[in-house]
């Protein structure tokens, strides 16, 4: 009796271990990938892909725009932003040395009642516009229009 038990125990043993002809029956259909399985992997694979080249593609562009060697109408601004007082009264200057080829406009109009002013900045490069930028600036302490 000792004898039959170790004898199903061992082929028990063997059948599991997968020695013994054959795969066992808990492992039946898990042989191979479905067709359907490996294109829902490719496609989690590639949305992937494609979502590191979209955020790789942006960090370049911005590189690339870090790199330019020119003003912008930002400079321009930034004069504006020391005071909090602002007039209707068209201002012209230029960038001095570092970029002597280039000038400036700065055009102050008072939109609303409360000192919320917008200013047309264009920058000229030999005389030919270059490029342009409104954006509005909030100076409470300006003189009010009537």
């Amino acid at each position: 009796m000792k004898t039959r038990q170790r004898t199903s125990l061992a082929h028990a043993a063997t059948r599991v271990a997968g020695q013994a002809g054959g795969c066992p029956p808990w492992q039946g259909d898990l042989l191979a990938f479905t067709l359907l399985e490996v294109m829902i992997a490719a496609a989690i694979f590639f949305m992937a892909m494609f979502a590191m080249l979209k955020v790789l593609s942006t960090e370049m562009n911005a590189a690339f725009l870090l790199q330019r060697n020119y003003p912008t109408p930002v400079m321009a601004v930034s004069k504006l932003s020391l005071t909090n007082k602002l007039e209707e009264v068209p201002e012209m200057g230029d960038f001095g040395e570092i970029y002597p080829d280039y000038r400036y406009t700065l055009e102050p109009r008072e939109v609303m009642t409360n000192g919320l002013f917008q200013v047309d900045v264009t920058v000229f490069h030999r005389d030919k516009v270059f490029s342009t930028m409104s954006v509005l600036l909030y100076r409470p302490d300006s003189a009010k229009r009537l």
